[in-house]
């Protein structure tokens, strides 16, 4: 490890923040590397104190929950790229991190490849099984029990020559059953007993010399301190693995604290690495726990919690601490704002299982029905964000009924714009527009202008899947307008992305490119890679609208690298989607299904309705292409019918659109007509969709001349049911 950089972390069973396992290291990196105000911001959220050791202020940052995540991944990857020497990372007790906090180290060991950075973590497997598939597969170095050759060796690591046997490896085989834990101390109560290390194996060796086992060991410790020492050591294992000095210090401000550390030290109950003190092994903690009784417990966690209080006023990063040490001190009124302030923190963080977790225990303490409308509409915020748009629903529901009995306009506001994004999720857009336009009604009532500006975006959002452009163009021109106005860039760099690509399907190229070029320079400057990624996705559409394919195909890979990078699952499929429709441009169909059928894979997966239907519809086109008309059918069949079922008829009319070719190819030209009829007529059908009827058109009258015009003709009057059964 010469000329390494050793950093350590360790995840906290209870009481400690979502990114509590990046602490330390962190508060280490940032003094050898610059920060911009951005990455400081984010960087603060994971480690207390930044102001101070970077001797700055650090201006607060206003990022929603899932960018907060991917930019923290990729702040933290950049702080480890720009050390000038090589680290080792050794990480503790991983089967406790929160997934917010694994999901940062799975990041970051894929990119470790390329940075000079080893990463080892240690965990049980017997407590988090699949820890190693959570991390991307990362090798594991399996440590079991030890065997005979290895107890061999570290004896004679311990005493040498001349404390070892044949008798004595046998002894300590058997008695410790091969755990390097109870090995050790069998030695150290050997060596008490013979009175030194090297006469261990002329000793006397007493079977069940530790038949207590751990809490055996703790005792034997114990013995060996006064009462007074004993007391702020329970004290100490209240706190936590970590021993704080600061804490310390002021519930026993008469007690000598370096020689009280000396002591636990000269006992092997503590240990100290790089100046920080904390129990030698969690099962000396685990112990002395073990040994409180819930009377002696309580005033402990009651005691702890003030002590925070006095030494971290108003510190964020001890909120789950204060809410963990009121609980256990069962005092519920003193535990809710801080259980509060800790599920928020977590939000921010996109830390949203420990944010529900904190926000269930909120639910269970009496709360007026202000702060339990806020709590459901948290809750249904963490839900939303894991996917569970169901249960998401119900909670948002019961916040939007508590602010309608408190005619709470403003709560009634945000519960309807959170309600608008899960009906979007679902594909239900009507229903989403409705909510997105009582959510504005209430904003405006109030004179909101975040709350106005969000739910004008949500309002388009919907109103663009439903194909009414001219609502949703003025709609998302207004929420920039007002972006612009609070110099909110985020919005600001949504709402371009959001009006490029209403101009886009209106065929209005010329002013989509300005609006994607603008998204893509400030997601440059907010270093917001998943903005930049749609901002290259979007352009490369437009390449390939006007048969760009090369330029198209390099802006999508590129799309593609980001946000494999920062984890987009939707955004992935988005672009291999895209990636396969240029190789079906450019006629390499097999290379196209490739592409297809992944993204289909997941859509289906994370529940993207509109992205299924789309990848089954540019399958179907593949198969067509192909010559298996038996199976592009069905497909069509399939998308139409999902298309339909989620109501976006922009995206029901580009189906109809597509399957016109696999009539032509089986000459059935009175049904192809029928279907050219239809979807011209129908007011949903964007111009790109109108290009290519009319080629089809002009490709069925080069064949047969005007003999089917009766079929166009009858194709204007059909409803959409029977347009669908024609395919």
């Amino acid at each position: 490890m010469q000329g390494m950089l050793v950093l350590r972390g360790q995840s906290l069973r209870e009481g400690g923040p979502p990114y509590a396992l990046w602490h330390t290291a962190v508060r280490r990196l940032v003094l050898a590397a610059p920060l911009d105000d951005l990455e400081a911001g984010l960087l603060a959220a994971v480690a207390s104190g930044l102001e101070r050791l970077l001797d700055r202020p650090i201006p607060a940052i206003s990022i929603d929950a899932p960018t907060f995540q991917k930019q923290l991944s990729v702040t933290l990857t950049a702080l480890f790229r720009r050390q000038r020497q090589p680290v080792l990372l050794l990480l503790e007790d991983l089967q406790w991190a929160p997934p917010e906090s694994l999901a940062l180290l799975a990041e970051l060991a894929a990119a470790a490849a390329h940075l000079p950075l080893l990463i080892l973590g240690a965990y049980r497997d017997d407590e988090a099984p699949d820890l190693p598939r959570r991390l991307g597969g990362l090798p594991v170095l399996k440590i079991g029990r030890l065997q005979a050759a290895e107890i061999s060796q570290l004896c004679l690591a311990m005493l040498g020559e001349a404390g070892y046997s044949p008798a004595l490896l046998a002894y300590l085989q058997k008695e410790s059953e091969g755990n390097a834990f109870f090995l050790v101390e069998l030695v150290r109560a050997l060596a008490e007993a013979a009175g030194q290390l090297d006469q261990i194996g002329q000793a006397a060796l007493t079977p069940g010399l530790l038949p207590g086992g751990a809490r055996q060991i703790v005792q034997q410790r114990l013995s060996r301190l006064s009462a007074a020492d004993r007391a702020l050591l329970r004290q100490a294992a209240v706190i936590g693995r970590e021993v704080d000095t600061r804490l310390l210090r002021v519930l026993s401000p008469a007690v000598d604290l370096p020689g009280w550390l000396n002591r636990c030290a000269e006992t092997a109950v503590l240990d100290v690495q790089e100046d920080r003190w904390r129990f030698a092994h969690d099962k000396l903690r685990d112990g002395l726990l073990a040994d409180l009784a819930a009377a002696e417990r309580q005033p402990l966690h009651r005691q702890a919690a003030q002590a925070i209080e006095t030494i971290y006023p108003a510190d964020p990063h001890y909120a789950t601490a204060l809410a963990f040490h009121w609980r256990m001190a069962d005092e519920p009124e003193r535990e809710r704002p801080y259980a509060l302030q800790a599920a928020e923190q977590a939000l921010t963080g996109s830390a949203y299982l420990e944010a529900m977790s904190l926000l269930q225990r909120a639910l269970q303490l009496s709360l007026p029905p202000d702060e339990l409308a806020f709590i459901h509409r948290k809750m249904g915020r963490c839900l939303f964000s894991v996917g569970d748009y169901a249960a998401a629903e119900t909670h948002l529901q019961q916040s939007l009924d508590l602010y309608t009995q408190l005619a709470d306009a403003a709560g009634m506001a945000r519960a309807l714009f959170y309600l608008s994004n899960v009906a979007h999720a679902l594909g239900e857009y009507a229903r989403s527009k409705e909510y997105g336009r009582r959510s504005l009604t209430l904003a405006r009532q109030v004179d909101d202008p975040p709350g106005i500006a969000r739910a004008l975006s949500s309002l388009g959002a919907a109103e663009y899947r439903l194909g009414e452009n001219d609502e949703v163009l003025r709609h998302h021109r207004q929420s920039l307008e007002m972006a612009a106005q609070m110099d909110d860039r985020w919005l600001m760099a949504r709402c371009l992305n959001s009006l490029g690509n209403v101009h886009y399907q209106l065929g209005h190229y010329e002013e989509a490119v300005p609006c994607y070029h603008a998204a893509l320079e400030l997601g440059k400057t907010l270093n917001n890679r998943r903005g930049i990624s749609m901002a290259l996705n979007n352009l490369a559409l437009i390449a390939e609208r006007q048969e760009d394919y090369q330029t198209a195909r390099q802006y999508h890979q590129e799309s593609l690298r980001l946000k494999r990078e920062i984890g987009d699952r939707a955004g992935i499929s988005i672009s291999l989607t895209n990636l396969g429709v240029i190789a079906f441009a450019t006629g390499d169909f097999a290379e196209s299904a490739v592409y297809m059928r992944e993204g289909l894979d997941i859509c289906r997966e994370i529940g993207d309705t509109y992205g299924v239907a789309l990848c089954l519809n540019n399958l179907a086109d593949v198969e067509t292409e192909l010559g298996r008309y038996e199976v592009a059918r069905p497909l069509y069949r399939e998308a139409l019918a999902v298309s339909l079922g989620i109501e976006t008829l922009p995206l029901v009319m580009t189906v109809f659109t597509s399957a016109v070719p696999l009539f032509i190819r089986q000459q059935q030209y009175e049904t192809a007509l029928t279907l050219i009829g239809f979807a011209q007529a129908h007011p949903t059908t964007d111009g790109y969709d109108q290009e290519r009827l009319a080629k089809f058109l002009a490709e069925i009258r080069a064949i047969i001349g005007d003999e089917g015009e009766g079929a166009l003709a009858n194709g204007c009057m059909l409803t959409l049911t029977q347009a669908q059964a024609l395919v």
